[in-house]
């Protein structure tokens, strides 16, 4: 069902924020060759198109860490381009406390990610691209990426660190919660990512309990956001993730 047209589409990921949120139990990343491949083509899956390009940007500290050059290894099996950018040797040292900031370090790749999304857009390399970061800095540079060259922006992210900022700055129904999608990565059976896509209200009550089961989300929760939401999948899933939400608090 992909559109197999000849559009170029980008990824661009911002490779510290993914390997960051990829610590975290929920959202394992697997930097295996076959991990990154279920990642890429999960991406895929969600925005209904094949990418034509991936970049991968990310600092290193060139000091030849073998895990490190494995999983660079990997993406290069999986044509992602990535690019290596050194950790800024200034620090900034804050006068009144004393405080050296890190805030330079990774600042080398921001500029970097900006460029390309800027650059590739203004030469139409590009109609669509994916950004999978969350960092707010991002935001005006895909705000003219929309708006002054109408390209389509994808935004990919993890719900406890995506700047509201950049979220708003997305196409219309074009921000992702990278945690609705997570569990499918590892799931034997891959099913249909198009069964939970937030845009589609038309699968009925017992697809979606099936699907959301298979997600191990909880009978009883299930059926309370099913009378809750009406019918509308899109607020099925706030229920469920406010309960969850609630759950997690107590």
């Amino acid at each position: 069902s992909m559109d197999p047209s000849n559009e170029r589409v980008l990824l661009l990921i911002d490779g510290a924020y993914l390997e960051i949120n990829g610590l975290r139990p929920t959202t394992r990343l697997d930097k295996s060759e076959q991990g990154i491949k279920k990642l890429i083509l999960l991406l895929q899956e969600i925005i209904q198109k094949p990418f034509t390009d991936i970049f991968y940007v990310v600092a290193s500290h060139g000091n030849n860490n073998p895990n490190e050059r494995n999983y660079h290894s990997n993406l290069h099996k999986n044509n992602i381009e990535t690019i290596v950018k050194n950790y800024k040797k200034m620090k900034s040292r804050c006068e009144k406390c004393e405080h050296i900031s890190a805030r330079n370090v990774q600042a080398e790749c921001d500029v970097s990610i900006a460029t390309i999304l800027l650059s590739r857009g203004y030469t139409n390399k590009y109609s669509t691209v994916a950004l999978l970061a969350g960092d707010g800095d991002f935001k005006d540079a895909v705000d003219i990426v929309r708006h002054e060259l109408d390209k389509t922006v994808w935004v990919f992210g993890f719900r406890g660190s995506l700047s509201d900022k950049l979220r708003q700055k997305a196409s219309r129904n074009c921000s992702v919660d990278l945690e609705d999608y997570w569990k499918y990565l590892y799931a034997d059976d891959h099913m249909n990512v198009q069964a939970i896509n937030t845009n589609d209200h038309q699968a009925t009550g017992t697809e979606i309990k099936e699907n959301l089961l298979i997600l191990g989300y909880d009978t009883k929760a299930i059926d309370t956001a099913l009378n809750l939401a009406k019918g509308d999948f899109s607020k099925v899933m706030n229920f469920l993730n406010y309960e969850m939400d609630m759950s997690d608090d107590s």
